[in-house]
């Protein structure tokens, strides 16, 4: 008799988890998260097929090996999911402070009077003007952009009611993101004092930034594309015996 020559036998007969192998495989492509959100898919069918492995090895009565790759896949795959949607939170978190910072100005420019600079932050500002119509030169001309913001019921509100009202960042609605680096943030913002024992009012703003392209190709720039309130009249004779800051 040969001494081992049972334990021989016995692993001669234990095979390698082909799962266990397939999650490893899975788990080395995980970080190609990271490129896209659609390859997410890899990541977490690796973390599902490491668990099935483990749990098939632990029922196989030492048949099975593999556990240490499907272990290691494992690993690999939690850690880029977690990595990957911390990374999305964090790109969020960066740029929504990048849009609050424009949209704090545009608020402030528009309290002080200052409307021409406000229009500059609005995306419709870096429109050309659309062309005189040669066929008929005594049409009456449109109504230039400028004025057309002027005229706009949260502006409107801005310059004639809310000189002095305290603005204030709420929340991030939503956060689009795009392949090409823009990206597109509705954020809503609180203009005036809260109440008090009955005294003090709150409009709450809602603003889309787009952050796009610079002219002619240069650096990515943060612009207002809209400014909306339920909270504001769109007719501004509304206000006309408001206090500041004051919305019905």
């Amino acid at each position: 008799m040969v001494i081992g020559a049972d334990d021989d036998d016995s692993a001669a007969y234990r095979t390698v988890s082909v799962l266990s192998l397939v999650s490893l495989a899975f788990g080395l492509a995980s970080p190609l998260a990271f490129f896209g959100p659609l390859l997410m898919v890899l990541p977490i069918a690796g973390t599902v097929l490491a668990l099935l492995a483990v749990r098939r090895i632990a029922l196989s009565d030492g048949t099975l090996i593999g556990r240490t790759a499907a272990l290691l896949g494992l690993a690999l795959s939690v850690a880029s999911i977690t990595a990957a949607f911390t990374r999305v939170e964090l790109s969020h978190y960066l740029l929504s402070r990048q849009a609050r910072a424009t949209a704090l100005e545009w608020f402030t420019l528009l309290q002080q009077g200052e409307t021409e600079q406000a229009f500059q932050l609005m995306s419709i500002s870096r429109q050309r003007p659309a062309p005189a119509n040669p066929d008929n030169p005594n049409a009456t001309p449109a109504t230039s952009p400028l004025d057309e913001f002027r005229a706009g019921p949260v502006v409107h509100f801005m310059l004639e009611h809310a000189k002095s009202a305290p603005v204030r960042y709420d929340h991030s609605v939503a956060i689009d993101l795009f392949t090409t680096g823009e990206a597109r943030i509705q954020q809503q913002y609180s203009v005036g004092v809260p109440p008090t024992n009955g005294d003090g009012t709150v409009s709450m703003v809602d603003l889309v930034l787009q952050r796009s392209r610079g002219a002619g190709g240069g650096p990515f720039e943060w612009l207002v594309s809209s400014a909306t309130s339920d909270d504001v009249p769109t007719e501004p004779h509304e206000h006309e015996h408001d206090h500041a800051g004051h919305v019905h």
